[in-house]
């Protein structure tokens, strides 16, 4: 009987024991699960696959780092030098809990190794090397309406040996802040990005001004300024008109209901609104343009000189050609698009 009231007594026990268990569990009791490996965290490695650093001067970088698996916990990390360089280097820096802090344009590569238990990575810490200039060939440009433009920017290096070298730079080395003097001229479709696109139809000029930015993404004194000249050059346009509702082109014949226009004083508008199309196959609409008619009798130009009158007394049938002079700015100079319509009066 004792036997059986010790076994009842324990089983209970058991019962009353699973909440509890479950209780710690619910609040993070879990053991931690055994860590498997260590890597530092970076965008850059050298050539034999250690990472790389890159910091720049009198700035404090983090060097991250990522615990395998991410569910780990109750671990502690050590940082090593494996290499400070020489005796004087130990005076341009300072490291403290995985972060350094180079104070001086003579600081030498260090290498560092990150330790969790028995698992290790190396990395090596550089001075990230900035020009003294950078500049571009294009400082002018004549643009068509909707071009791409991508900025080529080249920059003059010094090393600490005093070597001169001039090269290419892009996005993938240095991060940039690419601004516009006016953005109703130029587009910046992203500014951390080295291109920009004219999007004035008329002609028109703007400042495009590219700064090369920190790691922090601040600001530094190296910049360039490309003063941009925007042009329309045009291979074709089209032509709307009050009581039709089609695209016209040079030359065509169209009939309008004269019902169907807006009154005037009694006279009828005929509004008109012209669409060029440049070299890039972009239909734009632009006002810069001045209407004459041949036949006075029947219609007059309107005080806007972008608009025609049709007279009241006009009868149907009536004949009347409208000329459509467009000024637009090419490459070279002012030039002139002429369209000619031919319109029949339906009364």
């Amino acid at each position: 009987m004792k036997n059986r009231l010790k076994k009842l007594s324990l089983a209970l026990a058991f019962v009353l024991m699973v909440p509890f268990l479950t209780f710690l569990t619910a609040c993070g009791a879990t053991p931690s699960s055994e860590i498997t490996g260590i890597v530092f965290d970076t965008m850059e490695y050298d050539a034999d696959g250690t990472a790389v650093f890159e910091v720049d001067k009198g700035v404090t970088t983090d060097l991250t780092y990522k615990i395998y698996p991410s569910t780990a916990s109750g671990y502690k990390v050590y940082f090593d030098p494996i290499d400070r360089g020489t005796a004087e280097n130990s005076l341009r820096y300072t490291f403290k809990n995985g972060q350094i802090t180079v104070n001086s344009d003579s600081f030498e590569n260090v290498k560092y190794k990150v330790r969790v238990g028995d698992y290790t990575d190396i990395c090596i810490i550089k001075l990230k090397q900035y020009p003294i200039k950078i500049f571009t060939e294009e400082t002018e440009l004549t643009l068509n309406t909707n071009d791409v433009k991508a900025i080529n920017i080249k920059a003059k290096f010094i090393n600490t040996a005093g070597i001169v070298s001039i090269r290419n730079i892009t996005e993938a080395d240095y991060d940039f802040l690419v601004e516009t003097s006016d953005e109703t001229i130029i587009d910046i479709p992203n500014e951390n990005r080295l291109k920009f696109s004219p999007i004035r139809n008329t002609l028109s000029s703007a400042k495009v001004t590219v700064t090369l930015l920190n790691r922090q993404g601040e600001k530094t004194d190296l910049k360039i300024e490309i003063l941009v000249k925007v042009v329309q050059n045009i291979s074709d346009a089209y032509v709307k008109i009050s009581g039709n509702n089609k695209f016209i082109k040079d030359g065509d014949t169209v009939e309008i209901d004269y019902n169907a226009l807006s009154s005037v004083d009694e006279d009828k508008l005929i509004d008109i609104k012209i669409y060029p199309i440049n070299t890039n196959n972009y239909l734009t609409i632009d006002d810069d343009y001045e209407v004459s008619i041949d036949k006075k009798t029947i219609a007059r130009v309107n005080e806007d000189s972008k608009s025609v009158l049709i007279n009241k007394n006009a009868q149907d049938g009536d004949k009347l050609k409208i000329k459509i002079i467009y000024l637009y700015y090419n490459m070279d100079n002012g030039s002139t698009f002429t369209i000619n319509i031919n319109v029949t009066i339906k009364r």
